[in-house]
């Protein structure tokens, strides 16, 4: 797991990665928490990403697995920066 108090970098197939994961259902909480919550040093575009994530978070709840899920609203605009990034790389 990541540090919580200094900014990281990511890279765009880490990005997409962390993505794919939320849409498919098999996204840990705490890790999506880390990833929406954490600014991303030294690439603004996956920190464009992050924070778009970030205002989402009014459409996601937990399941009791642990396992963040999103309304149909969010993954369609999930969706869409996976869609951007996976073109641009």
């Amino acid at each position: 797991m990541r540090p919580l108090t200094k900014p990281y970098s990511l890279s765009a197939q880490e990005v997409i990665y962390i993505l794919e994961q939320a849409l498919s259902g098999t996204m840990d909480c705490r890790e999506w928490d880390n990833f929406i919550s954490i600014p991303i040093k030294g690439n603004s575009d996956m920190e464009a990403v992050r924070a778009k994530c970030e205002a989402l978070s009014g459409f996601e709840h937990i399941e009791p697995s642990g396992i963040i899920s999103h309304s149909e609203i969010a993954r369609v605009e999930i969706l869409q920066m996976l869609k951007e990034l996976k073109s641009a790389t």
